[in-house]
């Protein structure tokens, strides 16, 4: 009995891998989602360390006169370390919670730099940008984003 075992268990394992499906590829976010094709060339600010703790420079960026169209460029100097995080934008003036009106910006990792779009809303109000990990259930890191102030110094 052991030698048939001997055979059979081995035979069976190889089968068994030679079988198996290939593991499914996660596609890529779509890029309403990355901002990364967005083309807005106007810089209305620069500024490193927007968020305490994590080492980046944030670029908030316009397309033109009238600002129509917003995004926040974020440059991580180094990798976050961290595999979770996203990125949200939330109108008024943000805490160390969520808001139920948050909208997601996109996901932040390693050091490749982000252009991701702002909501419309953003033109309308000053919001809070805010670096949130979805397995600790918080928020790591919050920053307040003066749209107005930047957009009135942007007018020609």
């Amino acid at each position: 009995m052991l030698a048939v075992l001997a055979v059979v268990v081995p035979a069976l394992a190889l089968a068994a891998l030679a079988a198996r499906r290939s593991p499914a590829l996660m596609a890529p976010p779509p890029t309403s989602l990355t901002g990364d094709t967005l083309e807005l060339h106007r810089v209305l600010s620069t500024r490193e360390g927007l968020f305490p703790g994590f080492d980046l420079v944030a670029r908030v960026l316009a397309d033109s006169v009238p600002v129509s169209r917003l995004a926040v460029e974020l440059h991580p100097i180094r990798d976050p370390e961290r595999p979770d995080l996203l990125v949200y934008w939330a109108p008024g003036r943000g805490d160390s919670t969520l808001p139920v009106d948050a909208t997601l910006l996109g996901a932040l990792d390693g050091t490749r730099p982000r252009r991701l779009p702002l909501p419309p809303a953003a033109l309308a109000t000053d919001g809070t940008l805010i670096l949130y990990s979805p397995a600790s259930g918080r928020a790591l890191a919050v920053a307040s984003l003066p749209i107005q102030g930047l957009l009135r110094g942007a007018q020609p």
